[in-house]
């Protein structure tokens, strides 16, 4: 699990248990990481740039993915975003509309291309709402390793 002495200079932890990671900026604590692990499943909620006034301080969402993985190591098998705004839903939406289905675009989302740098490559739909490319509100996908891959 990490600890403090884990952390780069800005990022403070402020929970680390074997099922529960969350690192915050330390100049701005609504920004950073909340994640759990369920499972072997990941969800996680990352925001590295502030709603109001669009301020981006310390953090980095690569930085704060990567230690989610750290911290979860080999016991997680699945990792779960689900979006309802932000930068993930806008290229899905982006993707979609110019063609691609929406596991390739989901793919080629912020959060496909950290999963696939941690080995999680394969793109499943697990629930949307619409169904016109281009124009969800809502999408949620898991991203696991291919079967031939597995642990």
């Amino acid at each position: 699990m990490l600890t403090d002495s884990d952390m780069p200079d800005g990022y403070s932890l402020t929970v680390s248990t074997a099922d529960e990671l969350e690192i915050c900026d330390a100049k701005n604590p609504e920004l950073g990481i909340g994640a759990v692990l369920q499972s072997g499943d990941v969800t996680f909620e990352i925001r590295t740039v502030d709603k109001i006034s669009g301020d981006r301080e310390t953090v980095r969402g690569s930085v704060l993915f990567d230690m989610m993985m750290r911290q979860f190591g080999i016991r997680v098998l699945s990792i779960t975003g689900i979006w309802y705004e932000g930068t993930n839903l806008d290229d899905l939406n982006r993707l979609s509309g110019s063609g691609l289905n929406l596991q390739e675009a989901a793919a080629q989302t912020w959060t496909g291309r950290q999963a696939a740098r941690h080995g999680f490559t394969a793109v499943k739909l697990l629930e949307k709402i619409g169904s016109r490319a281009g124009m969800y509100p809502m999408a949620k996908f898991q991203f696991t390793r291919p079967a031939t891959e597995a642990i």
